[in-house]
């Protein structure tokens, strides 16, 4: 440990899980701290002779001589401030060892009857920790898998991996080939090995397991129920898939849309599922093919990292959802599988603006699926709403004479002057083809003066959603409630 000013002492402190025997030692708590000052070779700034030491006298009962100390280090600011006195911002403390430092595990869920804890226990049983810091956090140097230095960090950083899918064999995982199966059977063997594979890795874990500690052990068994109960109803969606025509054909249709959306954005012909997200998808189906499935009220939370391909996993079972709802319900043109299938919710602006253009992106594919064959999918469009507020969207459509931020006023301003006004919606470009929105892309239906709708299309005349083919957003509160016909919508954030 290093300072260099006598205004900031140290004061070093000991501590042993060893318990006291019987070696009636009695010794002070300065004479512990200049042994252990001498035999770790510590430069410590403290109290001493003459400092007023007020932990001086203090007895120590006697112990054993431990074979590993705990030692915790404190930065102590003492005395008055005074101009002529030197200040430590963001002091940093460290200690060096010749030989090396040993790992210590955190026991603390040892004994908790909390469910996080005790699976974070078992996470993190082969990563061990050679500091901690008290107010805060703590570093260290590894090296050839020996440390040798702890240190006080105010910033705390770790190195996290990236997550890639090891290959499944004799799974299919192209997004193209999945939206043309051709029955049941064929979807039947493109998609339950993945099951199998699965079910192997759980039995290999629970071969692991068999050497852990025995609290570890229940933990690990709770956790292979829970995986053994997921592979029960990925089978389950394999099932449905083979048997119910209709979710089949919805399947096939979610599959399609969303390599079209992925084909658009990221410029993949042919993109492929990661196993995860198949599995997200196969493992909900029976829930949302049957009300009366006995996991319709079980919520799955997809937890994977950054970039991992969450959005796509939970944008591909809304495809579903929605196609699945239109074919079960045909009648009125479609129009009784109509409305809202499914709700978004985000906590951040720019997280909701970024999502929503990549499901916009899927809601444009699927209406392009659907105009194709309108007898099969309904007359009525494909849709999505944004539903977040008149801060960002305007709340009614207005008409001439209104006052207040009316989408007719918000559009009218924009038209007139492009380079200052804000776009009446917080799209900025079509999410189809990328195209820039320009003034040209909003307009009032059925006229300017007494509005009903607001409408937005490309200007690239090559973007399948330009001329008289409008872009299906929905962003103003009144149309969207007048019609409830929209697909996913915003405003619950």
């Amino acid at each position: 440990m290093w300072m260099e000013t006598d205004d900031l002492p140290v004061l070093l402190r000991h501590r042993t899980a060893v318990s006291p025997s019987t070696v009636p030692a009695s010794l002070s708590s300065r004479t512990v701290r200049d042994a252990l000052t001498r035999a770790l070779h510590l430069d410590l700034i403290g109290p001493g002779p003459g400092r007023g030491d007020e932990h001086a006298e203090e007895c120590l009962p006697g112990w054993e001589r431990p074979s590993m100390w705990y030692l915790t280090g404190f930065l102590v600011p003492t005395g008055t401030p005074a101009p002529q006195r030197g200040y430590a911002f963001q002091a940093r403390l460290a200690v060096e060892c010749e030989n090396h430092f040993h790992p210590r595990h955190d026991l603390s869920a040892r004994h908790s009857d909390k469910w996080d804890r005790q699976v974070a226990d078992l996470h993190y049983a082969d990563t061990p920790a050679y500091a901690t810091g008290h107010g805060v956090s703590a570093d260290w140097t590894v090296k050839d898998g020996v440390c040798t230095q702890v240190r006080t960090s105010w910033i705390g950083s770790a190195e996290v991996e990236a997550t890639r899918p090891r290959p499944v064999e004799r799974v299919e995982l192209s997004m193209r080939r999945l939206g043309e199966l051709a029955d049941g059977p064929e979807a039947r063997d493109a998609l339950q090995p993945l099951v199998g594979e699965y079910r192997s890795w759980i039995d290999a874990r629970a071969k692991e397991s068999a050497g852990l500690e025995e609290q570890d052990r229940a933990t690990a068994g709770r956790l292979l129920a829970k995986a053994r109960n997921a592979a029960d109803r990925m089978a389950r969606g394999v099932a449905v898939l083979a048997g119910n025509p209709d979710a089949l054909d919805a399947f096939r249709m979610a599959n399609r849309a969303v390599q079209r959306a992925l084909t658009r954005r990221i410029g993949v012909e042919d993109p492929e599922w990661r196993p995860f997200q198949l599995a997200f998808l196969l493992l909900n189906l029976p829930g949302m093919a049957d009300p009366c499935d006995q996991d319709r009220e079980t919520v799955d939370l997809l937890f994977f990292p950054t970039g991992g391909g969450k959005t796509e996993a939970y944008l591909g079972l809304a495809a579903f959802a929605m196609v699945y709802r239109r074919l079960r319900n045909p009648a009125v043109g479609g129009r009784a599988g109509a409305g809202v299938s499914v709700i978004m919710r985000y906590t951040l602006r720019l997280l909701t603006l970024d999502q929503l253009s990549r499901a916009a992106s899927l809601v444009c594919a699927l209406e392009l699926e659907r105009a194709a064959s309108p007898d099969r999918y309904g007359e009525w469009p494909f849709e999505i709403g944004l539903w977040v507020g008149k801060a960002a969207t305007p709340n009614r459509m207005g008409r001439k004479g209104d006052k207040g931020d009316t989408a007719r006023r918000k559009t009218l301003q924009y038209k007139a002057n492009p380079r200052s006004r804000p776009a009446p919606i917080p799209l900025e470009s079509c999410p189809w083809c990328g195209t820039r929105f320009t003034e040209e892309s909003f307009t009032l239906r059925p006229d300017a003066d007494r509005p009903r709708d607001l409408r937005i299309a490309c200007t690239d005349f090559e973007c399948d959603f330009s001329g008289e083919r409008m872009l299906p957003i929905v962003a103003v509160d009144e149309p969207l409630y007048r019609s409830a016909l929209c697909a996913p919508g915003w405003k619950i954030a």
